[in-house]
């Protein structure tokens, strides 16, 4: 239960690319969560441990874009080794540029590269080819359908029995929330809100995704999903794959409709470093971040 007298519950849905098996994953995510109580909000990470949390694994789906050469086993502790680099970082301020800057290859490139294209309109084209499972989502697969059912009737189950709900979503899997959220919303009456709705690396600022989003075709408020009370996007500087960091512009519309009560985008510095280089898209690097502490200790503590 939270502090609230509510039972609290996390869905947690995970970004394109290869992925380690579920278990080992979705331990490493709430790894990380705690880590980032532990540095910040050291007095609630007991309270954590009460939090139920549910991980949302379909990467098998992504088989025809793997390179053969990828190894579950190891990229699982590489991603541990990111952790545990991370949690070195004892104090929220080391998540400054200056740490960042010194972090090995660091690269702006692809994000210039996805910022040109969009402004040029060719943002769909590099979608498919920088990022062809968000593509292959976008198209209409089968798969994507059936995980946007699993979410939807998860969220389903948890409002009708009161749960505190917080969403959170790293790259597709923020686009996956989004479109599930909607579904739900007009296809049942409102039960009730999830608290949070928190997207990391999140590609839906860009507009040739939002294109193609499930509300896409409606008109006015029939666009948006009515079932989120707070959005909070965390976009991380050098991050291609949020190119445009804000969403707050691109969903006003949400606030002026009083659809949703607040919207917040945040641009942060993630110092993840895989496989020896920095990797600004890194999911570990957004979870054990001090913003991604903030929001889960509020959650808490609500």
């Amino acid at each position: 239960m939270g502090m609230s007298g509510r039972k609290k519950k996390i869905l947690l849905l995970h970004g394109c690319g290869p992925k380690p098996v579920e278990d080992e994953l979705h331990q490493v995510w709430r790894d990380a969560l705690l880590e980032g109580l532990k540095r910040d909000e050291s007095k609630l990470k007991d309270k954590f441990a009460d939090v139920d949390s549910e991980f949302f694994h379909y990467a098998e789906n992504f088989e025809p874009f793997m390179e053969p050469e990828f190894d579950p086993s190891l990229d699982m502790e590489n991603r541990r080794l990111a952790l545990r680099e991370l949690v070195n970082l004892e104090k929220a301020r080391e998540f400054r540029r200056r740490n960042y800057d010194a972090l090995p290859g660091k690269s702006a490139a692809k994000e210039f590269l996805m910022d040109a294209g969009a402004s040029v309109g060719l943002g769909g084209l590099l979608v498919k080819k920088k990022l062809p499972e968000l593509h292959d989502y976008l198209s209409g697969g089968a798969w994507g359908e059936q995980v946007r059912v699993r979410l939807q009737e998860s969220l389903e189950r948890s409002l009708a029995e009161g749960e505190d709900v917080l969403v959170i979503g790293h790259c597709l899997g923020s686009v996956i929330g989004f479109d599930a959220l909607w579904s739900l919303s007009r296809e049942k009456e409102l039960l009730d809100r999830v608290s949070v709705f928190v997207s990391m690396g999140s590609p839906l600022s860009d507009r040739s995704v939002q294109g193609r989003l499930q509300g896409s075709s409606k008109n006015g408020v029939e666009r948006y999903p009515n079932n989120i009370s707070r959005w909070y996007n965390l976009s991380a500087e050098d991050d291609y794959v949020c190119h445009d960091k804000t969403v707050r512009d691109d969903f006003k519309a949400m606030l002026d409709h009083r659809m949703v009560s607040e919207i917040e985008d945040f641009t942060i510095y993630n110092l993840a470093v895989r496989y020896g280089r920095s990797n600004a898209h890194s999911s570990v690097g957004y979870l054990v971040h001090p913003r991604m502490a903030k929001i889960l200790a509020d959650w808490i503590r609500a």
